[in-house]
């Protein structure tokens, strides 16, 4: 593990990484991104990186998406959200081998 400093502006910046493979990437781009797109821009989630079809080092994950977020709290509350139980069904329906992390930021030690 790094050495980490965590210094206060780093401390409320907080990352999610989702991988997985998309069974239906029609219906991904279609309904699944259109409904939660709305619900990332509510909690002030940007998304920094995204690939339907990426390459794997390690694990069977196809795609890949990196979100970053004022603080993890902003994470929690979009996953917790009551309109994104649809989405949430939705996505869980056509894809598989699906991991969502968040992890805070950090800032190694010189």
């Amino acid at each position: 593990m790094l050495p980490v400093d965590s210094r206060e502006e780093d401390a409320l910046t907080a990352y999610m990484v989702v991988t997985c493979r998309v069974l239906d990437a029609e219906r991904y781009q279609s309904e699944y991104a259109p409904q939660v797109i709305p619900l990332l821009r509510k909690y002030g989630i940007e998304l920094l990186g995204a690939g339907l079809e990426t390459t794997a080092l390690e694990g069977d994950a196809t795609s890949a998406l990196i979100f970053r977020a004022e603080t993890e709290a902003a994470f929690e509350s979009f996953y917790n959200d009551p309109a994104n139980a649809a989405p949430i069904a939705l996505r869980h329906s056509i894809t598989d081998g699906r991991s969502m992390l968040v992890v805070p930021a950090f800032r190694p030690r010189d």
